[in-house]
């Protein structure tokens, strides 16, 4: 793929992660005060990955959110540079970024009702679908295999420093 096609893919990508992200943070907190309470009548999974973290800081979530513009950022003009393994790496990124758009809709479905970030989720999952064949077809076999895999484990991942960041509050 040409740089100046994946600059087609890039852009608007890193535009909707920063939407997403003010809209996470414009809206959380005061939606955390309202429905968290009611949350755990919804699920069973109230106090798993699915439901929204605490986040009771909006200065630690900005912090969080700059951080992880900077990386996408940074894997973003990696691809630019050149290189197949910047390639791959931006895929990971990128599927990872959807995957957390899926738990978006799972949440929604959980809550019954809104939850931060879906709206620009929805986005992001259209604009996904039409980017993902052109992401994955550069990949065979066992490279998209690990791909996936890595992409699993970086929601994984990013899960984990969320709750550790963001505990929620009793």
């Amino acid at each position: 793929m040409s740089a100046l096609a994946f600059l087609y893919l890039v852009l608007p990508f890193l535009f909707i992660f920063v939407i997403h992200k003010l809209e996470e943070g414009l809206l959380l907190r005061k939606w955390n005060q309202k429905r968290m309470s009611e949350a755990s009548a919804y699920s069973p999974f109230s106090d798993k990955t699915f439901l929204p973290i605490g986040c009771e800081s909006t200065k630690t979530f900005v912090n969080v959110a700059i951080v992880e513009l900077l990386f996408v950022v940074a894997v973003s003009a990696a691809v630019m540079v050149g290189g197949s393994m910047a390639v791959f790496l931006w895929s990971v990124v990128f599927l990872a970024f959807t995957l957390c758009m899926i738990i978006h809709l799972v949440q929604f479905n959980i809550v019954k009702g809104y939850v931060p970030g879906l709206v620009s989720a929805i986005v992001m999952l259209i604009f996904a679908g039409g980017c993902i064949p052109i992401v994955l077809r550069s990949m065979v076999g066992a490279q998209l295999f690990l791909c996936v895999v890595l992409a699993t484990a970086l929601v994984a991942l990013h899960l984990c420093l969320e709750k550790k960041l963001f505990p929620k509050s009793k």
